[in-house]
């Protein structure tokens, strides 16, 4: 699940500069955004998800947050202490 902050594509975060303003103002069939929330799930293979922001510590969020933007990089496991965060999610 993506908030309006992330690409629709590939799943990663774009910056706010990157957004673009049709992206934030009209999403079709007449409704308009009035807001934007922190996206409270993430994931890289569309199999396994993990909770962020709501209900889970700004230190937990941020790592995993750390762990999706970099994996790609360094294609590590994530950390044993942050599974206790991964969900359910059926689109």
């Amino acid at each position: 699940m993506r908030g309006h902050s992330w690409c629709r594509l590939c799943g990663t975060r774009v910056s706010e500069p990157d957004v673009s303003r049709e992206m934030t103002e009209d999403v079709g069939d007449g409704f308009e955004c009035e807001g934007m929330v922190e996206p409270d799930l993430v994931t890289l293979d569309h199999k396994t998800y993990y909770k962020i922001n709501y209900g889970v510590s700004k230190e937990d969020t941020d790592a995993i947050l750390e762990w999706v933007e970099n994996r790609g990089l360094v294609n590590e496991k994530i950390p044993e202490y942050l599974k206790k965060h991964e969900t359910t999610y059926t689109p």
